[in-house]
């Protein structure tokens, strides 16, 4: 398939399957990208694991933002495709992945990271 072009896709729910041009052999790899956005719940109304809670005494909002992301579903030779619908809790299997995150904020917003992200044992410090 050429780059860029768009791969046909299936969306189940909380779930989408991405179909790739030919099936993968053992050890191969295929490559793609996927664009998306998030929309930031109020996490007071469901007490999501991710949202923003708003504090009108002072009219600042606090956000957690937490496995936000798309990620593969994973195969173990146990128990097969690891493919269930999000539901708002419980944890995710991920044994693989490489990710570009760029996160944007209002130059008046504070953003609270670790110190430095650990990428392949080197630590990059914070600008």
């Amino acid at each position: 398939m050429p780059l860029g072009k768009a791969l046909p896709y299936t969306i189940n729910f909380t779930m989408m399957r991405v179909d790739i041009p030919t099936p993968l052999k053992s050890g191969e790899q295929y490559t793609f990208s996927v664009k998306w956005n998030y929309n930031i719940p109020d996490h007071t109304v469901n007490r999501a694991r991710s949202g923003y809670e708003y504090f009108p005494k002072d009219g600042n909002r606090a956000y957690v933002i937490a496995q936000f992301f798309p990620r593969m579903a994973v195969y173990s030779d146990v128990e097969g495709w690891q493919n269930h619908q999000f539901r708002g809790s419980g944890e995710f299997a991920l044994t693989f992945g490489n990710y570009e995150v760029n996160i944007t904020v209002p130059a008046d917003h504070v953003r609270m990271v670790p110190e430095c992200f650990k990428i392949e044992r080197k630590c990059i410090p914070r600008k």
